[in-house]
């Protein structure tokens, strides 16, 4: 038996006695003692040992003692006699209760004793016996005396003892402290104490409990557990049986049974106590605990004694690193407790705490304010919400001191929630700015942008232009806050003093918003750079570099590379004399992207590798995850699969629902034709919410256009289409998003669907796009039937690629290339040497989709050439000119052509039809269809 493998964390434990019963086999007795709390597992250890005595060929008894009290005299032992089938020596309830006479009783007794040793001896010798007494801390005082004497006679005996009881055991009579003396007497004896899981132990016990594939939910939900069950095998065993039921807050009966037992066996006054104490924000500190209970008519002694109680009976323990502070041994068994509190007495206990606590700390309230505010907001409505939300003001700034921007969110938002007039005034304001400043949560955008208007406004109207002027320096990088902004900048302006650091502060946050919003770029330059001027006037270099920074995004996002160099260039100066190397990586990844876009692809992956090292020196995950994030790019475009993925799956640790990285996933798994976990990322991508995917260059449009290239999915295109819709709704001019939605429209009209080709291609050449960022250009134009023109842009762009490396661009502008001259019937040579040549460079590549669509592309050019004979678009059209009676020279004439290229042609319709003359050649015509 694999006992190791048996049940969790007591392989070492049953090492032991696996070590004890083979030297039982020998005739070695051996006494085991298995000790700790209720629902450790003691019974089911038991289990364990028993089988594996039985699977030695040990005979094996158990006997329970009785937890319900009424039980006769050596109730333990009887069980043990009728498994052994050894009949009673005599009828132990009528001889033994006649001896009144104490010594006369305790002679009788043991001669009995020695009798019932004796047949169990007797017994032992025809075959090792393993005898198990659960619970002894039940157990009456005659089992106990016989146990006592029992044990004391195993020598030379093949006799094993395995018994079980709870912690203070000893305490609870003579009789006990007897039996546990002879117990340890014997000289093989062991006790063994059964501790609580550890955190890997519970996690092993949910894992296989939930049997829950994604590791990061299982550990999650472990952790929980861990924490709520203090490791107590039961209590772990039935969380995650409530978690299988998907009633992960509700309490099992039997976990709530075992600790109502235990409760109903304290006193009423313990009891009291230590339902204040579940309610307690931290830990139980003693001095506390005596200020609120003795409120409740509870004098000094009676806390002194119930706090006694409950350590002693192991509901409580004292902490060892801080003197006069308690917990609970297991938070289960407070969250048990607390269930307990009605409703009015819960409110009057934690307003009872929230007195005490402002006493203690009067000097000292915000320092404490998480305290004051957990028993405050429990206490309403005996405490009122403006003295609550006092406290969350306290506790916001507390958090923001910290840097615990998200809690402070969390306060401030409370406040607001709290407040009954919905008149704005101090600690609304204040509520309100907080969580502008402290950061928008998904989904607040609006709200928070509103909130920013609304307290810069309250600030002016009250004359506290400084509080104005500092809320007007906050920085929004979402489109509703950038849109908010820009009245409440413009206004800002009027009010600052003119060439000062705010004025510029100002100036770049109001240039940021024009540029990425309104797409007004050149009004965003002009700002810009009067920013940069007063920075440079006043010798502040980090002003300087930040407006820059600002340069560098608004000049990318409209289009404007050149510009947006020439700022990267100023801002990696700038932060090389600053050693900032949060700057340092902005500029480097900017660079990157403008190489990357002019075609410069290795290069620019060099400084997106010299970003991503100085995004991981500044610590800041946001910047890291870019550098990811762009570096996954561009990976795709030069076909290296793994390095994407690896970049991708780097990004998606630290933040697992950025809806751009998760797109690029999507591209990757469709372009190198991993179906499964194509449908993954796609059904993770859509989990995500859709005014996330249409912010910023709008993902859905941008990203998952190459993914419908590569695999045809109805529920992509829509995306895509949906996407291309809210961007219409959004933007005025900006050119990064007016071009995402182009790209998507060209997308999906060379997947074949309905757009026109012709507009659409005239509306991608007014974008100016760098010639690498408008690969799907010579597809469009060959829709638009301008034969001669995409010849010319496939031939450039695909030799533009091939010489700068972008593998990807080549790939699919040779199938688009590939995919023109079947459209237009191009010479049967020409169009199985691209398809050969296209073939070769898609596996080269890795993209696998191609394989697919050069499959398709083939069966459509089998099916042509049966339905043309085999001739060439030009072919066809002399055959033509032909049937209608036009001589060479009048053909030569209408197709601009030489006389003799007209009679090459001619007989290269004679050969394909197999015809002699023209005469024949016109009737074959008609039969095949071709006229």
């Amino acid at each position: 038996m694999k006992f190791s493998e048996t049940f969790v964390g007591r392989a070492k434990e049953l090492t032991v006695n696996k070590s004890r019963l083979e030297s039982l086999l020998v005739g070695t007795p051996f006494v085991t003692s298995v000790v700790g709390d209720a629902g450790i597992g003691k019974t089911k250890y038991c289990a364990v040992v028993m089988q594996m005595a039985t699977d030695f060929g040990i005979t094996v008894v158990r006997s329970v003692s009785s937890d319900h009290g009424g039980v006769g005299s050596y109730w333990l032992w009887r069980s043990v006699f009728l498994q052994l089938g050894i009949p009673n020596p005599f009828d132990f309830d009528r001889d033994i209760a006649l001896l009144s006479d104490p010594v006369l009783r305790s002679k009788q007794e043991l001669l009995v004793f020695e009798e019932i040793i004796e047949r169990i001896r007797g017994a032992s010798r025809k075959k090792p016996i393993l005898i198990v007494l659960e619970d002894l801390h039940w157990a009456d005082e005659g089992s106990l005396r016989l146990l006592s004497e029992f044990v004391s006679n195993l020598v030379d005996a093949s006799l094993g003892v395995v018994v079980t009881y709870r912690e203070q055991f000893e305490a609870h009579s003579d009789g006990a402290k007897r039996a546990l003396m002879n117990l340890n007497r014997v000289s093989e004896s062991e006790t063994i104490r059964l501790e609580p899981f550890t955190e890997l132990e519970t996690l092993e016990v949910v894992k296989a409990g939930l049997e829950i594939a994604d590791q990061e939910s299982v550990t999650e939900k472990s952790t929980d557990v861990f924490k709520r069950s203090g490791g107590n095998p039961l209590f772990v065993a039935e969380l995650v049986q409530t978690l299988k039921s998907g009633e992960s807050s509700r309490l099992s009966a039997t976990v709530q049974m075992v600790i109502d037992e235990r409760i109903l066996a304290l006193d009423p006054e313990t009891v009291e106590v230590l339902e204040i104490c579940s309610l307690s924000s931290v830990g139980i500190e003693r001095s506390i605990i005596e200020l609120v209970a003795e409120s409740e008519s509870t004098t000094l002694d009676d806390i002194d004694r119930a706090i006694d109680e409950g350590v002693r009976r192991q509901f409580i323990f004292q902490r060892r690193d801080v003197n006069g502070m308690f917990e609970f041994r297991h938070p289960i068994v407070r969250e048990v407790i607390e269930s307990r509190i009605g409703t009015r007495r819960r409110s009057q206990i934690h307003a009872r705490y929230l007195k005490v606590l402002k006493a203690k700390y009067r000097n000292r309230l915000q320092e404490h304010s998480e305290e004051l505010v957990f028993h405050a907001d429990r206490a309403r409505p005996l405490v009122k919400n403006v003295e609550v939300a006092s406290y969350l003001i306290l506790a916001a700034r507390e958090a923001m001191n910290s840097l615990s921007v998200k809690k402070a969110a969390n306060h401030y938002t409370r406040v607001i929630e709290l407040s009954e007039s919905g008149v704005i005034d101090g600690s609304l304001a204040e509520a309100m700015r907080g969580i502008v400043v402290a950061g928008s949560g998904a989904g607040r955008d609006s709200e928070i942008a509103r909130y920013f208007e609304q307290t810069f406004r309250y600030y002016v109207r009250e004359g506290m232009i400084d509080l104005a002027l500092e809320v007007a320096q906050i920085r929004f990088i979402d489109t509703e806050g950038m849109s908010g902004g820009i009245p409440v900048y413009e206004s800002a302006l009027e009010l600052v003093d003119s060439g000062s650091r705010i004025d510029a502060n100002i100036m770049g946050r109001l240039a940021r918003s024009v540029g990425m919003i309104l797409g007004d770029y050149p009004r965003a330059h002009q700002l810009l750079e009067q920013a940069v001027e007063i920075a440079r006037r006043l010798g502040d270099l980090n002003l300087e570099m930040q407006l820059c920074g600002d340069g560098v995004n608004v000049a990318f996002f409209n289009g404007e590379y050149r510009d947006s160099r020439s700022y990267s260039f100023r801002v990696e100066e700038l932060a090389d004399r600053t050693s900032d190397p949060l700057s340092e990586s902005g500029a480097y990844l900017h660079l990157g992207l403008f190489y990357l876009a002019t075609g410069k692809i290795f290069e620019g992956i060099e400084y997106l590798k010299r970003s991503l090292a100085h995004s991981v020196l500044s610590n800041l995950n946001e910047r890291i995850s870019s550098s990811h994030k762009v570096l996954a790019g561009a990976y795709i475009r030069i076909c290296e699969w793994d390095l994407a993925r690896e970049h991708v799956a780097l990004a998606l640790e630290l933040f697992p629902f950025d809806e751009r990285v998760l797109a690029l996933q999507v591209t990757v798994e469709a372009m190198t034709g991993e179906r499964e976990a194509y449908l993954s990322s796609l059904s993770d991508y859509f989990a995500t919410e859709e005014h996330r995917r249409d912010s910023g260059e709008g993902s859905s449009a941008r990203y998952l256009s190459m993914a419908a290239r590569a695999i045809s999915d109805e529920a992509t295109a829509t995306e895509i289409e949906r996407s291309i819709a809210a961007i219409g709704l959004r933007v005025r001019s900006s050119r990064l998003l007016s071009s995402a939605s182009l790209i998507g429209r060209a997308c999906l009209a060379l997947e074949g669907h309905e757009d026109e080709p012709v507009r659409l291609r005239e509306q991608l050449l007014l974008e100016q796009l760098p010639d690498m960022e408008n690969i799907w250009l010579p597809g469009l134009t060959s829709l638009a039937g301008m034969v001669a023109e995409a010849e010319e842009e496939f031939n450039r762009l695909i030799f533009l690629s091939a010489e700068s490396g972008h593998a990807f661009n080549e790939a699919w502008l040779r199938f688009d290339y590939a995919a023109h001259l079947v459209r237009h019937s191009e010479g049967e040579t020409v169009i199985a040497r691209a398809i050969s040549v296209g073939r070769r460079i898609a596996a080269k590549s890795g993209i696998v989709a191609l394989t697919e669509k050069y499959d398709l592309l083939e069966k459509m050019v089998a099916g042509s050439k049966k339905r043309t004979a085999g001739l060439t678009r030009r072919e066809l059209e002399v055959l033509r000119l032909v049937f209608s009676g036009k001589s060479n020279s009048d053909i030569a004439d209408e197709l601009v052509l030489s006389r003799h290229t007209v009679v090459r042609h001619l007989s290269n319709v004679y050969s394909k039809l197999n015809v002699s003359n023209r005469s024949e050649a016109s009737k074959i015509a008609v039969d095949l269809g071709l006229v």
